[in-house]
């Protein structure tokens, strides 16, 4: 189901469900919790808002395939409106040892970073997480963090 949720300064948006009907493998994840994320390590999505079918969540930060196919896989993170940039958030491929899978740079205090991911095979047993690629710890704000897969 989604939601509409409406930040006052710069934020307006859909979240909740990540799939359609022309999927029947996705998962979405998403955390209101703000959070430090140490460099190379995972999101949290504690507490989480979680939509699952065919794929597995470990209930703290990674996501595990268990249905092998071609997926496409994104997520977002919005850092704290007074951390400085440049914010790099990526979709790891079991853990943060990730190469250039989605990633993508926030140079602006309080930017919104979008992970648009990729597309591709993922095997079986293969862990998906979001991670912090910035070199340093960053501050995650209140506003949602997600990540989201559907199988293509």
């Amino acid at each position: 189901m989604l939601q509409y949720w409406q930040h006052p300064n710069y934020y307006a948006g859909y979240y909740g469900s990540c799939s359609g009907s022309f999927s029947s493998v996705y998962a979405g994840v998403v955390t209101t919790a703000a959070q430090i994320v140490n460099d190379q390590e995972a999101v949290q999505f504690v507490p989480p808002v979680v939509e699952l079918n065919a794929v597995e969540f470990n209930g703290k930060d990674l996501l595990r395939i268990i249905v092998p196919g071609n997926y496409f896989c994104m997520g977002f993170v919005t850092p704290a409106a007074d951390e400085d940039g440049p914010i790099t958030i990526s979709i790891g491929l079991n853990g943060p040892g990730f190469g250039l899978y989605g990633a993508n740079n926030g140079t602006a205090a309080g930017q919104q970073v979008v992970c648009f991911g990729f597309t591709g095979f993922i095997p079986k047993g293969t862990t998906l997480g979001l991670y912090n690629a910035s070199g340093k710890p960053i501050r995650l704000s209140r506003l949602p963090a997600r990540i989201a897969v559907f199988r293509i």
